[in-house]
Formats: C-alpha cells, structure tokens, sequence
C-alpha cells in the first residue's frame, strides 16, 4: 500500500506568492499617478497633521494613531506623505483581495465540488491566477478606489480593515485558528469608532463569525473573549477626547459633550436610514449590486435542488450559470460607475465613497469568474449514469477565452475611462494656484486673512492651500493665516497667540469661552493693520470693510484704510493697473489651459465617432467632473471678475470685458460674471441705462440661493439693478460703508435716480459727513423740477437736507426746512416723529414739544411719543409736566423700564423723594446691579438722612460704576462722611 504525498495548495503559486507580486504592480500604478501635493480631498488630513487647525481632535482615532509619526516630518513633506499612506494602505487592500478570492471555496454547487476536489475546495486549477488578476484590476482600476488610492481620504485605511475582516474570515475557514477572528473583531471594533459603514456591515460581520463557526460560537469561553476584543476597539472611542483633555484643548467640562456629539455624528447615517427613505431606497440599489452577489455565493446548493433526474440537473445548472454570469456581468459594470453605482447613488447624509461596497463587487468577479473557469472542466466519473454531452468539452476553452477577455477588456475601459480623469485630477491645479497666489504676497509678512466658503463647508480651504504653499516655499513664518470666521471664538484667539506670540495680540482672557461680537472684530483688525500689512485672499465684505477696502495685487487683496474724504474705495492708478494686468496675462498664459479642458470636458460625443465610446455610451457611463479644477477655476473666476469690476468702476470697459470673458472660461458657472459681461457690452454700446430690480428675485440666481451665496463664489457685481439691490442688503444688515458704495455706483451710473441720491446723503449722515450729504443732495435741492419734485413729496428730501444742516451747526436753515415740512404736512407721523428726534438730538427742545404735540393731536395714546414729551419736559426742567407725561407712557406700558428710569429721575429733580424711592426700588427688583438705580436709591436716602441705606447703595455703584469719574469721586467722599458718622 503506498502513500500519495500531496502537496498543501495554501503554498501554491496563487494564493502565497501572486497577490504579492499584483500589489506591487498596482503600487507602481498608484505611484505613477499619485498626488504629489495638496488636492480638495486630502487638505483636512493635512492640515490636521501639519498642526494648522485648532479645534481638538476628537473624531477619527484610529486615523490619528496611524498618522500621528507623519506629525514629526517637515510640514513641507507631509502631503506627500499621507499620498503614500494612501497609496500603501491601497495595494495591501489588493493583497488581501487577491489572497482572498484565490482561496474562496469552490464548492457552492455540485458540479463544482465534482471538478475541484483539492485541500479547502479553493481553486487549483491552471488558470486559477485569473480570478485574483481580474478582481485586483476591476476594483483598483474603479475610479473611486483609484482616486483615493492616490490622494489621502482616510478611506483606505477603513477599507484595508473591512478587507482584513473578510480575509480573516476565510483565512479561518482554513486553518481554524480563533486568534485570527478577535483579531479581526478588534479592529473592525476600533474602525467602527470612524467609520460608519462599518457599523452598517455589523450585523453581517456577526452573521459571517456565526456561519462560519457553527454551534461552536455560542461557547460561553469565546463570546467572552470576543466581547472583549470588541469592547477593546470600541474604547478608542475615549481615546481623543481624553488626550484633548490632558493637553488642555479640552476642559473637564466640554469632555462628555464632545464625546456625545461625536456618537450622534457617528450614528446619524443609521438613524437616517430608517427616517429618510431615499436614503434606503439608495442603499438598498447599491446593495443588490454589490452586497447581494456576495450573500449568494454564501449558500452551498444541492445537486438539482432534490431532482436527481438528468433534466433537472442540466436546468438546474443551467440557471445557476446564468445568474452568476449575471452576476459577474453586473459586478463588472459597476465599476464603470453606471447610474446606478455607489458613486452616483451616494446620498448626501453620507460623506463616505462607499469603497466597500465596490471591494464586494470587486470580491463577487473574482470568485464568479473562477466558478466559470471550474464548471466546464470536463470530467468522467465511474458508474455514474451522467455523461457529459458532447458538446460540453468546448464550454471549457470557450469559457477560459471569455474570462481571458474579460481580464483584458475590463481593466482595458477601466483605464481608458479613468487615468486621464486622474492624472487631471491629480495634475497639480490646485498647487499652481497655491504658488500663484503665494507669490503675489510681499516678503514682508503680515497678517493672512480669509474666510470660509459656501455649501457648508466648515474648513477654509484656500487658506490651507496657501499656507501649504507658503510651506512649500519655506515662507511659513511670514505670515499669521487666520480663519476669520474662527475669530469669533476666544480659543481661535488663544491657539494664535500660542502659535504666533509675537505677532497676535491676546485679547481674551484663559477662561472666556463666550462667542466675542463680530462688529469687536473690527478694533482688532484696525489695531493690527498699525504694525502689520493686512492681506486677504479673496474679495470679500462684512464689518471689516465698514473701515477698509481692497486694493488687488493678483491673486490677493491688501486691506486699506477707507479714504476720509469721501469714505469709498479707490479705484486704481495707472501703475496698480500695469501691474496687475502683467500678473494677469502671465498667469492666462501659465495657468489657464488645463483649467478650461477641465471643466469643459469633451464628454462622449452624440455621434458616438470611436468605438470606446459608444461601448461607454452602451455602459451608461457619463463624464466624471474634475473636482480640483472646477475649484481652482472658481478661484481664478473670482478674482477675475473682481478686477474686472475695478477696471470697468475706472472706466476702462474693453478691458474690463476680457477679464469678465476669462472669468466665464475658467469657471463657466460663475453667473456674476456673465451679468457683468452684459452690462459692460450695454455700456460700450452706450445704451441708456436703467433700473431692472426683477432680474435681482431669488429666483433669477440660478443654483444659488441667496446674494451671499451668489458673490462669494462669483465674485462683486457691477450692474446698477444689483449693485441697488445689493446696497439696501448691506444697508438692512448695518454695513453701512459698504451700503454707500453700492449705491454710489448706482448714482454714478444714473445720476438723476433720486432714490439713490437721497440714500447717499442719508448714509452720509449717519457717519456725520453733512458736505458730503448736501453734496449728494444738491441737484435735488437746487434743481426740483427735474426730478419731479414739490411741496407734496419734497418732505424726505428737505429732512435728509436739514439734519445735514443741523450736522452743520447751521441751526437757523435746518429747523426752517423742516419746520416748513410741518407746516404743509402738520398730519404727517413719520415726519413729525422723525422731527421731533432730530430737535431733541439737537437740543432744540421747544421745537421738539411742537412737533411732539403735534404727533399727540393726532394720537393722544401714542406711547413713544408720549414719552418723548416727557424726556423734552425734563430736559426743559419742567419736572411736572415730564412726570404727567411718563407716568401716562406706564399707564400704557407697565413693564417700559425706560420711562420708570426717567420718571424716578424726574421726581427725585423734583424733590419727590417716597414717590422717587418707589419707582428706583422697582427698578433695583430688575436691575440689582444697576448703579445708576444705586445712585438714585443713595440719594433719596442721603436726603432722608437714612445713613445706613445710602452707604449700602453707595456701596453697590462704587462696585459696578466706572472709576475715575467726577461722580465717582463725590461719591467717594460722602460715603467717607457716613462712614463716620455711621454707629
């Protein structure tokens, strides 16, 4: 009797040595094509490592651990390093797919268990080195694998340990060695704590370790040690939020709240999947094309399904071939990202690229395609009644030629489809703008301002790009980069002045976590543009251009004080124009060809003219979008439009025409600068211009919902009909300054539209320019007729003019204009109110109790004015009449505070002191810290002589009154006198 010695087929070629050696070609694929630098997908994990963001880390642990040694490189060298990351984690992803689809068990139908009757069932026939082949291809040659293969996401770190867990699994079927699933659970455990599809594929992990183990699972001893492992990598849960604690980022009070926030975030995909049903509905069809080919190559299936006879065997076989070929065909097409894949059908509550699922898919072709390469193999089995037909011994070549075809076909479209879209993607746009716009800032350094974009995007990506540059360049210390709408949180001041001491003052105290006011802002930013140049890298508006405007020098934006004398932005010179048109036209030249072929893709043309792309036409594959080119050409289109407006504002109209056109070419999307290119064309025709405030709805805004979003991405507009709009949006949210620009435009556009003169001149009082005002005013003034005015609606006009007067301290010509509107309007309230506040601005209060009464004739009950005649009264020291007055305002309005502040004034003025007491200890109730009420209160008592009540109150407004003051002072000294006197 002999022995036959078999070898191990887990040391075959294919299983041990060919996933090795795909990996390596992938990697070599991978590096051909990497990101060399910073790209739209890969800025956060930069930033984050580079040290640029100041939030605390508490997301992503297990990201954080595997980075955390790029941390100690050079800031300059750490892009391409998380490339690289990227790119290792990718092809060791392939690894295991090869590995695990060349030892997936074959034996799921009878005909293959008759054909492969090796160790493990896995395949061992010649061809079984194309499965592996075809699913490496097929899933790292999909553009979503590819991309984030190349450039750092994260992603692939979460895929290499889904792919680790399946291989795991399998690799247990061989071997049973336990330490292989805790392992396995351990870190699918910890990827859990940053990846939400792993939650997802949960219950499909537990329902795998089930199957495969058998009864044997329940064993008390290895669902303990399983728990464990688990619980194990759920802990590093914990594991940010804690090291955020210890470094001080985060107080012992913010702990839980920021652990909690974080699994709600992490757990708001599964909660969404049963309230939203799109979002199931899209889960579900990407499931039945990825999930579900891997579920039915679970089950192990009977021979004809209980039907022995010949018949039922061939039906049965034959069904089964025909849905896996089906299947195949299908797992295949999905890597082409028909409408139907992951990438189409990714729902916006999810911010992952669903890499598993084409990994699954990518799983289903390798083991599909080994199950045809097996099922043909023909073979004879003794005294078995079936006989193969003679026409089955061609299935096996013909079956092996299809899947040799659709090993070269596949990868062949793959690449064809994808590697131009990723060398484009990863082609530097994005650098070349960085550098550009790095260039454009003087080596004197500064302060870096700019500001986050539309969408909802929370990280301020052009100032990364920037920064990187500046990195890049080894200009970091240059410049301090801030995130200005960071600045209105005290721990962004902090983390400045710990990163930047000597440059960024700190103005907020180590225990103030209150949200400062924007408008605050602007004090700062006028104390640093006195020892600092102010750049920004990008037009932009707010409060900081109620003091400053920009003055472009390419690609960034000095910030400069508003000219005192008319309080709006220069237009440039000669020299600012040659300069900036030079940087224009070398950048066109340098910059702007790729950009345009990006973001006006060729596409698959309707005639279909070459053969690849009627068979992607025939696939359903449409043009993917370059991402990084779309947003390097948004920020050149900005800018471009921006400078546009300056040379068009400064009359230089062919010129500003070429820039508007420039703008459209790079960013095809940018509508501000269509609008402006139309009325430039309307100016340079010399056509009338007029008012044309319908084309301004939100509905003629395209894609965008609101002015904000409109000019933050496209950049200002030039159009009068806008440029009015836009100066009654600026003027309702208080941006003054920048509400005068706009409408000034408008009025150098169409001088004789007196509504934009009139709000001129208003505007220019309110900052007290009255010349400016009666400047703006003069045509209307001097020449009513022409803008069809009289006596009737003359009234708005002759106000703004009188205020501009009073402003003037010309008294006598101000109170007569508007004492005139009184006389021909004496039934008009808005006047009457409106003059009743400029005389008791100005003092003028026997003209204010005129007015006043007048308004009261016509409503004795009107509280405002009742207690405007009462303020008037108390000024004029006729303290009865002004308590009348204010006690009939409480009568209408109990809870009018003011008005019970003034009548407790009034009454103490007027030797009232029980009644004064009353009304200053209901105020006290309110205001326990008041010390005006104080005041009042010590007073009152002083008077009375009750010593003890006046040195408590006195007490209280030393306490919460301002130091240094001549009432501070003299109360300082009377409580010494009481003190004294005090028993």
């Amino acid at each position: 009797m002999t022995t036959e010695i078999r070898k191990d087929p887990r040391k075959q070629f294919t299983p041990r040595f060919w996933p090795w050696i795909l990996a390596a070609v992938m990697l070599a694929v991978y590096g051909a094509t990497l990101e060399r630098w910073v790209s739209l997908l890969n800025m956060d994990y930069v930033a984050k490592v580079s040290g640029w963001t100041w939030q605390p880390e508490v997301y992503n642990p297990l990201l954080y651990l595997l980075t955390y040694p790029l941390r100690w490189l050079p800031a300059a060298q750490i892009p391409v390093a998380l490339n690289l990351l990227a790119a290792v984690c990718g092809v060791l992803t392939l690894a295991l797919l090869a590995r695990t689809v060349a030892i997936l068990p074959q034996d799921r139908t009878e005909a293959q268990r008759l054909r492969e009757t090796s160790d493990f069932s896995f395949l061992t026939t010649r061809t079984n080195w194309l499965p592996p082949l075809l699913a490496v291809l097929v899933c790292g040659l999909q553009l979503t694998f590819w991309e984030n293969a190349t450039v750092f996401t994260g992603e692939t770190v979460d895929l290499l340990v889904f792919a680790f867990t399946i291989w795991s699994l399998v690799e247990y079927r061989l071997d049973e060695r336990e330490w292989r699933l805790l392992l396995a659970v351990f870190l699918y455990a910890a990827d859990m704590t940053q990846n939400v599809g792993a939650i997802g594929f949960l219950p499909f992990l537990l329902g795998a370790i089930i199957w495969t183990r058998g009864l044997s699972f329940f064993n008390s001893n290895f669902l303990t040690r399983l728990t464990l492992c688990g619980l194990a990598g759920l802990s590093l849960y914990l594991l940010l939020p804690t090291l955020g604690l210890l470094s001080g980022k985060l107080t012992a009070d913010l702990w839980w709240p920021a652990l909690k926030f974080y699994l709600a975030l992490e757990w708001r995909p599964l909660k969404l999947f049963f309230l939203v049903t799109d979002y199931r509905h899209d889960l579900g069809l990407i499931s039945l094309t990825t999930l579900l080919p891997v579920v039915m190559l679970a089950f192990r299936w009977g021979a004809g399904f209980g039907d022995r006879s010949r018949l039922g065997t061939e039906l049965t076989g034959l069904m089964v071939h025909l849905v896996y070929a089906l299947m195949l065909m299908v797992c295949v097409w999905v890597a082409f990202d028909p409408p139907f894949s992951p990438r189409h059908l990714r729902n916006d509550f999810q911010t992952s690229s669903y890499l598993s699922f084409y990994y699954l898919a990518a799983l289903s072709v390798g083991y599909y395609s080994g199950y045809f390469l097996l099922v043909f193999k023909v073979i004879f089995l003794k005294n078995d009644f079936r006989r193969p037909s003679a026409w089955k011994p061609w299935l096996q070549p013909a079956a092996t030629a299809a899947i040799v075809a659709l090993t070269i076909l596949a990868p062949a479209g793959l690449v064809y489809k994808n590697l131009s879209i990723v060398r484009s993607v990863n082609s530097g746009l994005l650098q070349k703008y960085a550098e550009t716009a790095a260039a454009c800032l003087p080596r004197t350094g500064g302060v870096l301002l700019s500001d986050n974009e539309t969408g909802g995007v929370d990280t301020p990506r052009r100032l990364f790009l920037v920064q990187a540059a500046l990195v890049r360049a080894g200009r970091e210390k240059e410049y301090v980069p801030v995130d200005t709408f960071a600045l209105t949180t005290p721990q962004y001041h902090r983390y400045l002045h710990k990163q930047y001491a000597d440059r960024w003052p700190l103005l907020v105290s180590a225990t103030n976590n209150s949200s400062l006011p924007p408008r605050g802002l602007l004090g700062l930013m006028n104390l640093l543009s006195k020892t600092n140049a102010i750049y920004y890298l990008h037009p932009s508006y707010g409060y900081y251009f109620e003091t400053f405007y920009l003055e472009p020098h390419g690609l960034v934006y000095h910030l400069k004080p508003l000219p005192a004398d008319n309080l709006l932005p220069r237009l440039p010179d000669a020299s600012l124009v040659a300069e900036n048109d030079a940087f224009w036209a070398q950048t066109e030249a340098a910059a702007f060809d790729p950009i345009i072929r990006a973001v006006t893709p060729a596409g698959i043309s309707e005639d279909y003219s070459t053969l690849a792309q009627q068979i992607m036409a025939r696939l359903h594959v449409q043009p993917e979008p370059n991402y990084n080119a779309q947003l390097a050409g948004m920020y050149y289109s900005r800018a471009l439009d921006f400078w546009g407006v300056e040379l068009q504002r400064a009359g230089r109209l062919t010129n500003a025409a070429s820039y508007f056109k420039a703008a459209e070419l790079v960013y095809p999307q940018n509508l501000v600068a269509g609008i402006n290119l139309d009325f430039n064309q309307k100016l340079q025709a010399r056509e009338p211009v007029a008012l044309d405030l319908a084309k301004t709805s939100p509905d003629q805004l395209g894609q965008y919902t609101s002015w904000n979003e409109l000019v933050t991405a496209n950049g200002p507009l030039d159009d009068p009909s806008f440029c009015y709009a836009e100066g009654w949006y600026y003027f309702q949210d208080g941006l003054f300054n920048e509400s005068l620009a706009s409408f000034s435009r408008v009025r150098e556009l169409i001088p004789d539209y007196l509504p934009v003169l009139l709000s001129v001149g208003e505007l220019y009082l309110i900052d007290h320019h009255p010349q400016l005002a009666l400047a703006a005013l003069r045509e209307p003034l001097d020449h009513p007729a022409r803008f069809s005015l009289n006596d009737d609606n003359s009234t708005e006009l002759n106000i703004l003019a009188a205020t501009a007067y009073l402003q003037q301290t010309n008294l006598a010509a101000g109170v007569a204009l508007i004492e005139k509107e009184i006389a021909h309007h004496p039934d008009n309230s808005d006047l009457l109110n409106n003059a009743a506040q400029v005389f008791l601005a100005q003092g003028l209060y026997t003209n204010a109790l005129h007015a006043i009464k007048l308004k009261l004739a016509l409503n004795p009950n009107d509280p405002g004015s009742l207690d405007n005649l009462g303020y008037a009264y108390m000024q004029m020291k006729d303290y009865p009449q002004a308590i009348a007055s204010l006690t009939s305002v409480l009568r209408l309005q109990p809870t009018n505070n003011d008005a019970l502040f003034n009548r407790a004034i009034a009454l103490l003025s007027a030797d009232q002191l029980d009644a004064a007491r009353s009304d200053y200890q209901q105020l006290q109730k309110a205001f326990p810290k008041s010390f005006q009420v104080a005041y009042g209160l010590g007073e009152i008592a002083w008077h009375q002589h009750a010593t003890n009540d006046a040195i408590a109150n006195y007490h209280l407004y030393l306490a919460n009154a301002p130091t240094n003051t001549a009432e501070a002072r003299l109360i300082g000294q009377r409580l010494a006198g009481l003190q004294g006197k005090s028993p």
